[in-house]
């Protein structure tokens, strides 16, 4: 019997994964989830930076006004000291609050991701290119989280423990009086605190870019299989592909 002709039936199926509905990646309800998700997390950054930009400013509007009078008080060395602590307290939270009035980037991503769907790009290859921005700015987000948690910690834990030992010590730390010790002491200990804290929760919270990767990860990277027969002369060879 003549041999014949080599003939291929390929059947795809979807694989077992946390989306596993055997709809296309590219359809209109993997676009609606990756939605839903940047927008939730855009709109947590924006009211947590809101939040935190309130909490700053009322605090140093609270701090700096009243650690001015006590600290130019020049009959009373407690108000002085206490009053240096204050303005640096404040100064610190008045830091951290000016750079949370400016967006995230999860925000900006937010915006691309619906300039995107805009224009008209198809389902398939809009997920394709948000993907594999939203896989990079996870990656980057990541690597910046815990530099600069790790460089807010070391000086807030830095600032603190001078400020500390300074006050603590006994006169004569660098040629110090009293008074200065206590002074400067206060200043490092009342600006330290507030990066230590912002230190700590920068490397123990993920960015919204982490949890945004994390939500979208099993839609992205869900695997396609596929079972294949080729027959040919003298029997048939099947297989699979993913």
């Amino acid at each position: 019997m003549k041999k014949l002709a080599p003939a291929v039936a390929f059947f795809s199926m979807c694989a077992l994964a946390p989306n596993a509905r055997g709809d296309d990646p590219g359809d209109a309800h993997d676009v609606e989830h990756a939605s839903a998700a940047i927008h939730q997390l855009a709109d947590e950054a924006r009211e947590r930076r809101v939040g935190f930009a309130v909490v700053g400013a009322a605090t140093s509007v609270l701090l700096l006004p009243a650690g001015v009078v006590l600290a130019t008080r020049s009959s009373n060395d407690v108000a002085n000291i206490v009053g240096t602590g204050m303005i640096g307290s404040g100064s610190a939270a008045l830091a951290v609050g000016v750079v949370d009035l400016f967006p995230s980037h999860v925000e900006h991503m937010a915006e691309t991701f619906d300039r995107r769907r805009a224009d008209r790009k198809s389902d398939a290859e809009l997920l394709r290119v948000s993907y594999a921005d939203w896989r990079e700015a996870a990656a980057s987000a990541r690597k910046r989280r815990w530099f600069l948690g790790t460089a807010e910690t070391v000086v807030g834990l830095a600032s603190t423990a001078f400020g500390l030992g300074l006050m603590l010590a006994n006169d004569g730390v660098f040629g110090f009086d009293r008074e200065r010790q206590y002074r400067i002491g206060s200043i490092s200990t009342g600006s330290g605190i507030p990066f230590l804290g912002l230190g700590l929760r920068t490397l123990l919270v993920r960015s919204a870019e982490e949890r945004l990767w994390s939500m979208s990860a099993p839609f992205a990277e869900a695997p396609s299989v596929g079972f294949y027969l080729v027959p040919g002369g003298g029997g048939i060879a099947a297989g699979w592909t993913y």
